[in-house]
C-alpha cells in the first residue's frame, strides 16, 4: 500500500484509540521470509509444525518451530490464483484453506475468483482438492472449523459469512448482521475478518469497525441461536486466537501490535508497538499444541506492507514465538 491518503487515513484511525500499553514479552523469531513476503494465516499440526500460507503468492508452507535453524518447506503451490487465505483443520492433519486473487499493490480483491480447498497431510503423500467455487464471493477471508464436515468462513467485503460442506461442497449464507459489515467510511471495504468456533458461539473481528463480537451459533448448521453481541470496541484488529476463556489474542496489523481482548470488554497491548518491528504487519495468532509450546503465541506477519512503519520502513513477513502473554 504505497498510497500516501491511504495510509495517513489508516494510522490516523490508528492513532485516534489508544490501549493499554504492552507488557514485556519474550520473543524469538522462528523464520523470516525475504522482503515482499506476506504471511497471511497459519494453522498448528497434532506434532507441533505450523502451516504457513501467503497472500503475495499462492503458497502453503510447513516448518517446525521448536528446531533450531529451520526452515520452512514447500507443501503446495496453487496455479490458479495469486493468494491464500484462512486455514483451519477438519480432522487431524486434514485442513482446508482459502484461495482467491488479490493485489498488493492496490489492495482490491478480483469478486468471484475466491475458493476452498482442502490439503490432506494424514497420510504419506500429501493430497489437494477442490472443495468448493464459489463465485458469489467477494472477498474470503477467515476461517474457522464448525465440525468434521463443516467449515464457516467470513467475505469480509459483503459482511457475510458463509457455511461450506468440506464433503458435498454445498456452501450458503448463515449469518449475516450489521456488526460483520465494513463501515462506511472505510478506506478499504473491509468488515468480519477473523473468526473463531468457541463453545457454542462465533467469536469474530470486524476490522475497520474495530468491533470484537460473538453470536450463539447452532453446531450443524452454523446459524444464528442467539442474538449479536458486541463484546469491545476499540479492538483494531485482523485474525486471532482464542483461549478456553474466551480471552483474545488479536493481530494488530496497522499498528503492530498484540491485542488482548476479552469479553468484559478491555483491549490491552500485550506486544509490540506503532514504531515496533516485533510484529511489523501482524496478521494472525494461534498458540502452540505441544506440551512444550502450549502456552507460545505464534504470530504471523506481512512485513509492514499495508502500513510501513514511519511511513517507510518494511521487512519480510514472518513468524515470531511470543511467551509470557499467558
Amino acid at each position: 500500500m504505497k498510497s500516501l491518503t491511504l495510509l495517513s487515513a489508516l494510522l490516523s484511525s490508528a492513532a485516534a484509540a489508544p490501549h493499554l500499553r504492552a507488557r514485556d514479552t519474550n520473543s524469538r523469531i522462528v523464520y523470516q521470509f525475504a522482503e515482499g513476503t506476506w504471511v497471511e494465516n497459519l494453522a498448528v499440526r497434532q506434532n507441533g509444525n505450523l502451516l504457513l500460507d501467503l497472500v503475495d503468492r499462492p503458497e502453503v508452507y510447513q516448518i517446525d518451530p521448536n528446531a533450531n535453524g529451520s526452515s520452512p518447506s514447500l507443501v503446495y503451490r496453487f496455479s490458479d490464483v495469486t493468494s491464500v487465505f484462512g486455514i483451519s483443520e477438519v480432522s487431524t492433519d486434514v485442513f482446508n484453506v482459502i484461495t482467491g486473487n488479490f493485489s498488493l499493490s492496490t489492495f482490491a480483491s478480483t469478486e468471484g475468483s475466491y475458493s476452498v480447498y482442502q490439503i490432506d497431510l494424514s497420510g504419506t503423500n500429501t493430497g489437494v482438492r477442490r472443495v468448493a467455487a464459489i463465485p458469489e464471493a467477494e472477498f474470503l477471508n477467515g476461517m474457522t472449523t464448525l465440525n468434521s464436515n463443516s467449515v464457516l468462513v467470513s467475505d469480509s467485503q459483503a459482511g457475510v459469512v458463509y457455511r461450506v460442506d468440506v464433503e458435498t461442497g454445498n456452501y450458503e449464507v448463515v449469518l449475516d448482521d450489521s456488526t460483520m459489515k465494513p463501515p462506511s467510511n472505510a478506506s478499504i471495504p473491509i468488515g468480519v475478518n477473523g473468526i473463531r468456533v468457541l463453545n457454542g458461539y462465533l467469536y469474530y473481528q470486524n476490522l475497520f469497525a474495530k468491533l470484537f463480537c460473538r453470536v450463539a451459533i447452532d453446531s450443524t448448521t452454523g446459524k444464528a441461536t442467539g442474538p449479536y453481541e458486541t463484546l469491545a470496541t476499540n479492538s483494531y484488529a485482523d485474525d486471532f486466537a482464542i483461549t478456553n476463556e474466551a480471552v483474545a489474542y488479536a493481530a494488530n496489523g496497522f499498528e503492530n501490535e498484540i491485542l488482548k481482548v476479552t469479553t468484559a470488554g478491555t483491549v490491552e497491548v500485550v506486544a509490540g508497538s506503532l514504531t515496533s518491528t516485533l510484529v511489523e504487519g501482524a496478521t494472525s495468532a494461534q498458540f502452540g499444541r505441544t506440551t512444550k509450546d502450549s502456552s507460545v503465541l505464534y504470530v504471523t506477519t506481512g512485513g509492514g506492507i499495508a502500513a510501513p512503519i514511519n511511513g517507510t520502513y518494511t521487512e519480510g513477513g514472518k513468524v515470531v514465538a511470543l511467551s509470557g502473554l499467558v
